[in-house]
């Protein structure tokens, strides 16, 4: 099956791989991929489609967080917050109901796990206690951070549900808006693709650690 080396990336006729997965219902409709290997040089997929391009550019098998990209954009979201009156979303890591000190954790890794999951589904289904948005099939490379930043933002900005959720205040009741932001960024082998996950939650006041009430 090792036609087509792609010349530059290390994978050449012979070389040794290792089958990572294949998909078990042969070549789908969707992407027409059999299998995704590992090599000296990276990762790749071999597809069904197009026996000339047994092999894809190497990309990511997973999508990657951007951090720079996740703090620019809850950057936006805590100033459009402060505008409007309303104090920033806090960080859970800081603020936090003595009684559930890993509320951080949690909302990170839900975040982390759905946005990647969205990010190759090219949709942004989130969970209860979320807001997603995403940006598919438009960068040829990778994108500058601020730029796609504000395009997410914009997007929530734009939604009259989104942008309440961003504009949220539990403050009446005396209880600390929280939220973590995650975007990830995926290369699917031509584009890459873009998805934003905010996790928020509320910390009672009163029960905040020493110093932060």
């Amino acid at each position: 099956m090792f036609l087509t080396p792609i010349t530059g990336h290390g994978l050449q006729k012979g070389s040794e791989v290792t089958v990572i997965k294949t998909n078990a219902n042969g070549a789908s409709s969707t992407n027409d991929m059999l299998s995704e290997i590992r090599y000296s040089g990276g990762t790749a997929y071999i597809w069904a489609n197009d026996l000339s391009k047994t092999y894809i550019e190497p990309r990511w098998s997973e999508p990657r967080e951007r951090k720079d990209i996740s703090d620019a954009l809850m950057n936006l979201v805590n100033g459009y917050r402060m505008q409007n009156g309303i104090r920033k979303y806090e960080n859970p890591y800081v603020y936090y109901d003595v009684n559930n000190p890993g509320l951080g954790d949690i909302l990170k890794s839900n975040g982390v796990r759905v946005a990647k999951r969205c990010c190759m589904e090219g949709t942004a289904n989130h969970e209860g206690g979320q807001i997603g948005t995403g940006i598919y099939g438009r960068y040829t490379s990778p994108a500058n951070a601020s730029e796609i930043a504000q395009e997410l933002f914009n997007n929530w900005k734009g939604s009259p549900q989104h942008n309440a959720n961003m504009l949220y205040d539990h403050s009446a009741y005396e209880w600390v808006d929280v939220a973590v932001m995650t975007v990830v960024e995926w290369y699917d082998g031509s584009r890459y693709q873009y998805c934003a996950i905010m996790s928020m939650s509320v910390v009672e006041g009163p029960n905040l650690p020493e110093g932060l009430q």
